[in-house]
């Protein structure tokens, strides 16, 4: 595995992935209201995208950021 090492960024990456879940899961509970199921999937998005941010602000190697860069992509276009 490739060296990581986590900054201040990433932790707050890390507070805004877990922020966007919880409001996702709330959202989700309330998707019988107007427009629930799109903040919940938005926040859904949202989520995932910081999370895996999360890993590209921690890889020290050029390979790694442009991997995890990658892969938050999904997170991004969703």
């Amino acid at each position: 595995m490739e060296n990581v090492r986590f900054t201040i960024f990433s932790m707050f990456f890390l507070a805004s992935a877990l922020v966007s879940f919880f409001v996702a899961y709330i959202s989700w509970q309330k998707r019988r209201e107007r427009a629930g199921r799109e903040l919940s999937m938005l926040m859904m998005a949202a989520g995932i995208w910081a999370f895996f941010v999360v890993f590209e602000t921690a890889s020290t190697s050029l390979d790694g950021k442009i991997f995890w860069s990658k892969v938050a992509y999904i997170g991004a276009l969703t």
